[in-house]
């Protein structure tokens, strides 16, 4: 009972699994209808994600459609908010290879009595930290570091990675590596930052840092900045 069904080879696909369920009034009944999000995978490497909305007033299906295949407007999420269907679909502008965005498109569709259209603006959210993209506001974070600010004045030469954690985009990490020796001290270590609440780790012991937390002026501002939606369309 994981939500998955899975076929042969012969059916050409390998497996359709149930990700995302909404309920609420789309059709203006005063009944909650359904909508689900199913993401389905061939034997090959082709996928798509669906998109189902079924009546509540009777069991019916109202509509049916395809959003897209992983990055490009792959879904990510749905729900139903005032009459309104929303979807969260992964950005191809912002695509890393065929699997992975590092951001996601937040649409609104109405039910017109035929077909859900589109309504409203199209909102740009951040899903995970772009190594190329977000550069700059990656930089701004870790020089705010304390073990950042001490490896510059022995001399040392921070540098920052991208952690992805893609299945959990809340919590949005990346790591704080010393990429030359720093005299009397050696490497400075692997560190993580978690960006929303702006507590730092330490990634070798697996243990926050002393002090925890990085949460000056500049970090807020980076995180106000880099997670603000920004409107597409």
């Amino acid at each position: 009972m994981d939500g998955m069904a899975r076929f042969p080879e012969s059916a050409g696909w390998a497996y359709i699994k149930l990700n995302y369920v909404a309920f609420g009034d789309l059709n203006g009944d005063g009944h909650e209808d359904a909508a689900i999000g199913i993401y389905a995978k061939s034997w090959g490497t082709q996928s798509v994600s669906l998109v189902y909305v079924y009546a509540g007033s009777e069991p019916k299906l109202l509509a049916s459609f395809p959003t897209g295949d992983r990055a490009d407007h792959g879904l990510y999420g749905l729900d139903i908010k005032a009459r309104r269907l929303i979807l969260d679909l992964a950005d191809p502008d912002f695509r890393g290879g065929d699997c992975c965005s590092s951001r996601f498109l937040r649409e609104s569709f109405v039910w017109n009595g035929r077909a859900f259209a589109q309504s409203g603006p199209v909102w740009r959210y951040m899903f995970q930290l772009d190594s190329d993209r977000d550069e700059e506001a990656l930089q701004a974070i870790a020089a705010a570091s304390p073990q950042f600010i001490a490896a510059k004045a022995r001399g040392g030469c921070p540098k920052i990675q991208i952690s992805p954690n893609y299945k959990d985009p809340d919590r949005v990490l990346f790591q704080m590596h010393n990429m030359c020796p720093v005299s009397g001290n050696g490497m400075l270590g692997n560190y993580a930052i978690e960006l929303k609440s702006g507590r730092l780790f330490d990634l070798d012991s697996r243990t926050p840092t002393d002090p925890p937390e990085i949460d000056t002026p500049e970090i807020q501002a980076v995180r106000k900045k880099i997670f603000a939606p920004v409107r597409v369309k």
